[in-house]
Formats: structure tokens, sequence, C-alpha cells
């Protein structure tokens, strides 16, 4: 009789704990489901204010994305919270984890932490033009694995879009060299090196080349100068020489001048050409300016044929 009892208070607390282990995994899920529900609402309608009030498409994705991953990690951090109420529970889980991936996902863990260091030391944003490794192109976005990039350069000169699309790995900025064309400072030092002859007025030329980079540069002395002292603070960066300025050189057929001047990343190109159109209208107006090219000369020798006799002088 006792084991009859026995076995029926025991059979009754197994069933009540089976029916009371269920329905806290029905709560759960309920809650889960309520929370990922509310999390993509609440993504939608910021989203959507985001999308009205910010009219500038960088600042508008930068505002979106942040939303989402905001969002993303709340909603992992609260569903911790309701599947695994005890900590330790959490860590020996994680780590267990974490392990198993580490030598499955090695490629994929290093780019998810090279994701992190980019959104916490910011080596570049959406917008900067960047050289990363042997990719150079527009941060155009930032995902949790890759950066994408609008390509420059390759087979197109002076750094000027290709129209691809190019998807780096967040990996490379443990691997590979990073360069920021625009952070901080979006202007680049340029060159447009001009030869002209040994006869022409080549001081004449000099400073018509000077008064064209001053005309094309002068909007931008100000703000230069604000940038300059502003990235001053963080980095030991001294500047003397702002202004553009030309450097003299004798090359094998001229002279060579080189005019060294700033100019925006984006805009190099543009300036280069408005330049150089400008600086050869000048040069045209002038007698007693040249441009130099390499040339080569051809020149004959006449040699006369000795003699036999002189040669091979006759035996006596």
């Amino acid at each position: 009789m006792q084991n009859e009892l026995g076995g029926s208070m025991f059979g009754s607390f197994s069933l009540s704990e089976i029916l009371t282990q269920r329905q806290g995994q029905i709560t759960k899920g309920l809650l889960s489901l309520a929370v990922v529900l509310l999390a993509i609402l609440l993504a939608w309608l910021l989203i959507r204010v985001i999308n009205r009030r910010i009219e500038d498409l960088t600042p508008r994705h930068r505002a979106r994305r942040a939303v989402v991953y905001t969002l993303f990690f709340l909603v992992l951090l609260l569903l911790a919270i309701i599947w695994f109420k005890e900590l330790e529970f959490i860590g020996v889980a994680i780590g267990i984890i974490g392990a198993g991936m580490a030598l499955a996902l090695q490629s994929v863990l290093i780019s998810f932490v090279g994701w992190i260091y980019i959104l916490l030391r910011r080596p570049y944003r959406i917008g900067d033009r960047i050289e990363l490794g042997n990719l150079r192109g527009d941060v155009i976005d930032i995902r949790v694995l890759h950066t994408t990039l609008l390509e420059i350069g390759n087979w197109v000169d002076a750094d000027q879009s290709t129209g691809r699309i190019v998807f780096a790995p967040n990996s490379l900025i443990f691997t590979d060299k990073t360069y920021n064309y625009t952070q901080g400072f979006p202007f680049i030092w340029c060159e447009i090196p001009v030869t002209i002859t040994f006869e022409s007025n080549w001081q004449k030329a000099k400073e018509i080349m000077l008064v064209q980079a001053r005309k094309e540069g002068e909007e931008l002395e100000p703000e230069v100068r604000a940038l300059i002292r502003k990235m001053s603070r963080n980095y030991p960066i001294r500047y003397r020489h702002l202004m553009p300025i030309v450097y003299t050189r004798i090359a094998a057929s001229g002279v060579q001048l080189t005019l060294r001047f700033l100019a925006q990343a984006q805009e190099r190109r543009r300036v280069e050409s408005a330049l150089a159109e400008a600086i050869l209208s000048s040069f045209d107006q002038e007698r007693d300016i040249a441009l130099a090219y390499p040339t080569q000369r051809i020149v004959g020798i006449k040699t006369e044929s000795k003699t036999q006799s002189e040669t091979h002088p006759k035996e006596q």
C-alpha cells in the first residue's frame, strides 16, 4: 500500500513538473516572440522617422545602421535573460560555443572582431576614401563581416570610380595597412610636372603656374588652415607651406617645373584638369615659353676605306 501510494505520489509529482516545465517554455517562447516583434516594430518606426528628418544620404545610412545594430544587441540580451536566468550557465555555454566556433569559423570570427574594432576605433567611416591592402575605394557600407567599397583606380586614372562594388572582409584591418584619404583632413598633395625648353623664360613660366594654382585654391586656404589646427591637437602635424609651390629641376630635354598643390581627394582629377588647361592657355600666349619633349638626332659618320697597300704593305 505504501509502495502504491508512494508510486502514485511520485507519478503525480513528475507529471506536474513536466506540465510546469512546458508551461514555462511556452511562456518564454511567447515572451521571446513579443520581444522580437516589438523590436521589429520599433526599428520600423525609428527608420521611418530617420528617413523623414535626415536628407543627407550618408548620415541617414549611418543612423539606420546604428538603430538596427542597437536593437539587435538588445534583443540578444533580452533573449538571454529570458532563457538563461543563471549567469554561470550563460558563461559556460558561451565558453563551449566559442571554443567550437573558433576552430570552425576562424576567418568569420576575425572579421566579426574586425567589425567591432572598426566601430570602436573608427579607422574609417561611411563616406571615407580608403586604401585597404590592394583595394581602393569609397566606403559605402560597413557590415558585420565585410566592408563595401565603390572601387576607384585600377584601370582608371587619377583615382576615379571604376563603377565596381568591392566587398572587403573586415579581417583585412588586422592583416593589411589601411590608408584613409579623407578622415580628419580631406585634402591630399598633388603634383603637375611641366617641362619647357632651355631657351624658354622659365622664371615667367614658374610665375604663371603659381598664379593659376593660387586662383584655383584661394578659397580653400582658410578651411585647410582650420583643419590643420584641429588635427594638431591630436597628432604632431605641422605643415608650414600650405600654398602652392613650384619646384625647378634640370631635366634631359629641358627645365622641369613641378607644381605642388592641395586638392580634395574626390576632386583631384577635376582640379588637375582645370590647372593643366589654364597653364597651357597661358603658355600659348607667351612667345618666350615653349614646351619641351624628348628628341633624337641621327648623325652619320663618313669613313674612307684604306687601300690595300696601307693595310698590307708590299714586302721588299
